[in-house]
Parts: structure tokens; C-alpha cells; sequence
């Protein structure tokens, strides 16, 4: 995309920007490479809730699938689910949002601890 906006003609080749190492040959290695990827593109989320944490995981693990990135690893389909469903979780309990809570008025505020307020 900046290649584009700097007026180059063509866009560089998509493998360009992968990594030319080997694929994962074992469950750990799958996992590994997943977590990294979800991991970045979460963080650059807005507003991150579960349906969307999940949608996100989801579509990774798919384009990797997609892509042959698990032909080398002894990983089924159900184990992808699992993956996705501990990810999503995972995240989301990581950017769950918190409620605000409201300030205590100064007289109901707890005391530091180990002093004792006069009474």
C-alpha cells in the first residue's frame, strides 16, 4: 500500500513479505506461529470485543490454512478449533473492558492501610 501511495507503479509481490522459512512440522510449532500472528493483529484492533476477537482469530487461522501453512503438521481441524476458541477467549479476557467505578466522597474513603482514622 505505501509502495502504491508513493506513485510506485506496481504493488511488491506479496511473498515479498513472508517469512521463507519452513513450515511448521509439530502442533507447538502451529501454535506458536498463531498466537504471534493473532497476537499482532489484536493489538491493532479497535474496540476489541469477543465476536470481534473471535472474527479475528478465526480469519487468520483460515488464511493460513488456506495457504498451506499446516501441510507439514500433524494438526486436525478440530484441534484448530480448539485453538480458535482459546485464543478468542484468551484475548478477550486480556481487552475485556472494565467498568468505570465512581470516586467515594472523601469522608467514605478508606483509610491507608495500618492507620487508623480518629474517631
Amino acid at each position: 500500500m505505501q509502495a502504491l501511495e508513493h506513485g510506485d507503479e506496481e504493488a511488491p509481490s506479496a511473498d515479498t513479505f513472508r517469512y521463507p522459512g519452513p513450515k511448521p512440522h509439530s502442533k507447538e510449532t502451529v501454535i506458536g506461529m498463531l498466537a504471534d500472528s493473532v497476537e499482532a493483529a489484536s493489538r491493532a484492533m479497535e474496540e476489541p470485543t469477543y465476536e470481534r476477537l473471535r472474527s479475528l482469530v478465526e480469519k487468520i487461522v483460515n488464511s493460513k490454512f488456506m495457504d498451506g501453512q499446516f501441510d507439514q503438521a500433524p494438526i486436525t481441524l478440530q484441534d484448530l478449533r480448539k485453538i480458535i476458541d482459546s485464543f478468542a477467549a484468551s484475548l478477550s479476557a486480556i481487552y475485556h473492558v472494565r467498568i468505570e467505578y465512581p470516586e467515594m466522597p472523601e469522608a467514605e474513603s478508606p483509610s491507608p492501610l495500618g492507620q487508623r482514622r480518629p474517631s
